[in-house]
């Protein structure tokens, strides 16, 4: 597994053009590094970071040094970045003492027995013995903390941090189980479990959440313990289901405790994704993009969403575009009513509009929600 130093410059070269008249000394560059293997890139700020490499709010390297090859299983390596993790926390990051680049110099010993460039290592050390490095040393490390340590991704959950979401005993790997789903003999099918990610290991639970959601929306996320990538996208994750709440099943599977599960829905990579929409499977993908995650997830009927903030128009839709788009529901009495209203209103004004019956134009909505165009009532959660 290769190994890659991403170097980036804080300053955005503005060190190299004026570094020696303010300092006495030139420097190229305020070094961040960050390690790249595995498709993740790890760095310290905000404690030990993860992100897809090249998408952190650093912008594109100035530098990409090859490191080496590693032949430690990831395994391995995970436990050591989770002892690295009680070191390098927030509250002990110091701009000059105890940095990005420290963090990279401990791991990149550990994977490839190599140091990070000298020039980066004894960048601090120069700027400290100059008078104004000693002058203006905290005043520095305050003044660069918006961009050390912003919020650039949430810590990702080790296997042993995983939130338990429902009650149930952990499983070898930390995750939990989900426990049995209650079923719902009413017209409208199962029931919509508790609100939270679920982690399944079996077929018949990952059936019963599918069965719950054939109303609504799902996502399976498929994963392993094993997986670096993976990890990257379990904040994001954790936060979509937080936010569908009770209107859409979140899943995931790890395939190294759900061998069956992996042979049924024939998935060999991970991470990959799967989206259900109202008992029928919609999409999928492989990879650890965050922004696809978000943009193609949980897709669910607009008029089943709570609204916070109501779409406010300057002026009338073209309604004759808008009845072409609905099809032929537009013809039915409760639609045209709508019509007619929007019509008078804007001719003639409010006070010559007939009002018409809303409570049966929701009734309607919601009976014959099924036969209006998909493209109508499918909309991504984070519009």
């Amino acid at each position: 597994m290769n190994v890659e130093l991403y170097v980036y410059d804080l300053s955005k070269g503005l060190a190299r053009q004026f570094s020696y008249s303010f300092t006495g000394v030139h420097l190229d560059a305020i070094y961040h590094t960050s390690l790249v293997f595995g498709g993740v890139e790890y760095f310290f700020g905000q404690g030990i970071l993860r992100k897809v490499p090249g998408s952190t709010h650093h912008g594109k390297p100035i530098e990409v040094v090859q490191m080496g090859k590693t032949e430690l299983p990831m395994d391995v390596i995970a436990e050591y970045i989770d002892s690295l993790a009680q070191i390098y926390t927030p509250e002990s990051y110091d701009l000059f003492l105890h940095n990005c680049n420290n963090f990279t110099q401990d791991l990149s010993m550990f994977l490839v027995g190599k140091n990070i460039p000298e020039r980066i290592r004894t960048l601090p050390q120069r700027f400290l013995e100059t008078p104004v490095g000693q002058m203006l040393r905290s005043q520095i490390d305050q003044s660069m903390r918006s961009m050390t340590q912003a919020p650039d991704a949430k810590m990702p959950l080790t296997n042993r941090q995983q939130p338990v979401y429902r009650a149930s005993a952990p499983t070898s790997n930390g995750l939990t189980k989900s426990s049995a789903l209650p079923r719902s003999d009413d017209t409208h099918g199962a029931s919509i479990p508790a609100a939270g990610v679920h982690n399944v290991t079996t077929l018949q639970e990952i059936q019963s959440l599918l069965d719950s959601a054939r109303n609504s929306c799902a996502v399976i996320f498929f994963t392993s313990a094993t997986c670096a990538p993976c990890k990257i996208l379990y904040p994001s994750y954790d936060e979509l289901a937080a936010e569908a709440g009770k209107r859409a099943v979140l899943i995931k599977v790890d395939l190294n405790q759900a061998l069956s599960i992996s042979s049924k829905y024939n998935v060999r990579a991970t991470p990959t994704f799967m989206t259900y929409l109202k008992g029928q499977k919609e999409n999928q993908w492989s990879g650890a993009n965050e922004a696809q995650l978000k943009g193609n997830s949980l897709r669910l009927p607009t008029f089943q969403r709570k609204i916070t903030q109501p779409v406010s128009f300057p002026k009338v839709p073209p309604l004759e575009k808008l009845a072409a788009k609905i099809g032929r529901l537009s013809e039915e009495e409760e639609f045209s009513a709508i019509f007619a209203y929007v019509k008078t209103r804007e001719a003639q004004g409010q006070m010559e509009a007939p009002l018409p019956d809303l409570h049966r134009f929701a009734e309607v909505i919601a009976t014959r929600f099924n036969e209006l165009p998909p493209e109508v009532h499918r909309l991504p959660m984070q519009e």
